[in-house]
């Protein structure tokens, strides 16, 4: 069976999974929103929009069950905790001139990132963003009404 989602206004860059709730994925398109949906429902469950940069890449945390990681069009590492009271305020911007991620499933603290000038760094996340809170689960759940 296949299933349509609510269109983003520009083309999308980046899909993924969560990890951690299976029917939940997230977008992220040149008309600079993300959105996050339930596999079950074509219209998206929220969505925030990033001005002026659009997104280019997003990954779900493989430890975290409420942390979004994204580059926008503007080499910037944003980092989404949706477990935060505001949820769509970055806990993280940092890395000017990055242009795409790379999380280490197995050390998910090691974050590998391409740069403009040919470079390629990695970047350790603080303890906060890689152990999960209490009832991170619950607490997404919770904030996209599931």
């Amino acid at each position: 069976m296949d299933f349509i989602f609510e269109q983003h206004l520009g083309p999308v860059h980046s899909l993924s999974f969560s990890p951690f709730l299976h029917n939940i994925f997230v977008s992220a398109s040149y008309d600079g929103i993300l959105r996050l949906y339930d596999v079950y429902h074509n219209k998206s469950l929220i969505q925030h929009l990033n001005e002026p940069a659009h997104f280019v890449v997003v990954h779900w945390s493989p430890s975290r069950p409420a942390l979004l990681l994204a580059v926008t069009s503007d080499h910037f590492l944003c980092v989404y905790d949706l477990s935060s009271s505001s949820p769509f305020s970055p806990v993280l911007s940092c890395c000017a001139s990055a242009l795409d991620l790379a999380i280490n499933p197995r050390q998910p603290e090691l974050i590998a990132m391409p740069f403009l000038d040919h470079r390629v760094s990695i970047l350790t996340l603080d303890h906060c963003l890689v152990e999960p809170g209490n009832d991170e689960i619950g607490q997404l759940s919770r904030l996209l009404q599931l």
